[in-house]
């Protein structure tokens, strides 16, 4: 899993040596994401942190990757059954997919003001951890209780796209408060269904540090 992990790392290095860099964002956010490929699941929510970079290509197009962490996973309500076989309406599971994500964002900026933005481009996650939670009231007792998941049989990697926007507002000399709404696809590329592939809704708010003149 290592490897995996500096790999990501090293193609983040590359592109940032490779571009002359304009500008830093750290950056925080929530997630909301569901499964794809099951039914009966709900969206849930999680958080994300990390932070991006950006090259500007010209006046209106900037090259931004991203490195970040990023919960995302799905919700189900009343899939618990009791020693007769009959469910348990109060039961809820929480199961959340730790990533790595590196998404490759185009920023296209519509306006001379340059303070609305549209994105999108490809992103490549890499499973980190899964756990699972679950609540559920039983003979009047409520039972609490989380784990972490096998992911021995799991596709650690994550492969798909985004589209969104936001907005940049001025703030202090050489920095801006920038917020991002991110929709993310994860696409199937192997015959396997775990974890599931899951529909993401980011929104994240970070300080752009712009560099230079």
């Amino acid at each position: 899993m290592k490897k995996q992990i500096f790999l990501i790392l090293f193609i983040l290095c590359k592109l940032t040596l490779l571009s002359q860099i304009t500008a830093v964002t750290p950056k925080i956010g929530v997630t909301l994401s569901n499964a794809q490929d099951f039914n009966g699941m709900q969206y849930k929510l999680g958080y994300l942190i990390g932070t991006s970079i950006e090259y500007k290509l010209s006046q209106k197009i900037v090259f931004k990757p991203e490195i970040k962490l990023a919960q995302k996973g799905t919700k189900q309500k009343g899939y618990l059954t009791d020693e007769n076989g009959f469910l348990l309406p109060d039961s809820k599971s929480y199961i959340s997919y730790n990533y790595l994500n590196l998404p490759i964002l185009m920023e296209y900026h519509p306006l001379s003001s340059n303070h609305i933005f549209l994105s999108g481009g490809p992103y490549i996650g890499y499973l980190l951890k899964s756990t699972q939670r679950t609540i559920t009231t039983w003979n009047g007792e409520k039972y609490d209780s989380k784990m972490n998941l096998d992911m021995s049989n799991y596709n650690l990697w994550d492969v798909g796209f985004c589209v969104g926007g936001g907005i940049n507002i001025p703030f202090l000399k050489k920095g801006e408060i920038k917020i991002d709404l991110l929709y993310e696809y994860a696409l199937s590329i192997v015959n396997q269904k775990q974890p599931p592939r899951t529909n993401t809704f980011s929104l994240s708010t970070g300080y752009k540090i712009r560099l230079g003149n």
